[in-house]
């Protein structure tokens, strides 16, 4: 066959297809395979993502309730508190054992704080067990390893209407966890495949 054929053979090819509604182009088209890096990464459904301009992060809020408690000795003696004189926001207290005596709603204006009675405090110790405990149940519900989760308690904050007539700390939670791929489509790189009629 001369180069003249050749040619002519070529350019009736190049016609059949456009006729036929393909684009030659299309068949330089790759098809992208399931999570490749193109396709990038998503967060865990759930959380919310943010990016500093260098890396992203995936995080997720929510909070947990623990009861006050009384952990300074000599005041070991848990008081339940309601609305009342010395206490108006119902705030609990802790006493002395065999020291003065204190009801729900007592008038504790004339006690001596510090002397009397303290204020129940945040349970540090079972916030720290507490937020372990959501970290674990966050992996768990992930299915991946406990160390590729991060759960950190903020400051905890005094709830007197928690619904019970115990105090407790209401501690606002933030828990990370790492991106993911993405399920990635199949598809051409650079466009779709264009087919006509």
């Amino acid at each position: 066959m001369t180069i003249h054929h050749t040619l002519k053979l070529a350019g009736l090819c190049a016609i059949a297809l456009a006729a036929g509604g393909l684009a030659p182009t299309a068949f330089a088209a790759t098809a992208n395979q399931l999570g490749t890096p193109d396709d990038g990464v998503v967060c865990p459904g759930g959380y919310t993502p943010s990016f500093n301009g260098t890396s992203l992060k995936c995080s997720k809020a929510s909070e947990i309730k623990v009861p006050l408690a009384c952990l300074e000795a000599p005041f070991t003696v848990y008081v339940a508190r309601a609305p009342a004189g010395g206490t108006p926001a119902g705030l609990d207290v802790c006493t002395k054992p065999g020291g003065v005596t204190i009801s729900a709603t007592d008038d504790i204006s004339s006690l001596v704080k510090g002397k009397d009675y303290i204020f129940a405090k945040a349970d540090t110790a079972q916030i720290a067990v507490r937020t372990a405990n959501a970290n674990q149940a966050e992996a768990t519900a992930l299915h991946v390893p406990v160390n590729e989760v991060e759960t950190v308690a903020g400051t905890p904050v005094t709830d007197t209407s928690s619904g019970d007539s115990f105090d407790k700390s209401k501690v606002p939670l933030t828990t990370f966890a790492f991106a993911k791929k993405t399920i990635g489509i199949i598809g051409p790189i650079g466009g779709p495949i264009v087919v006509g009629p």
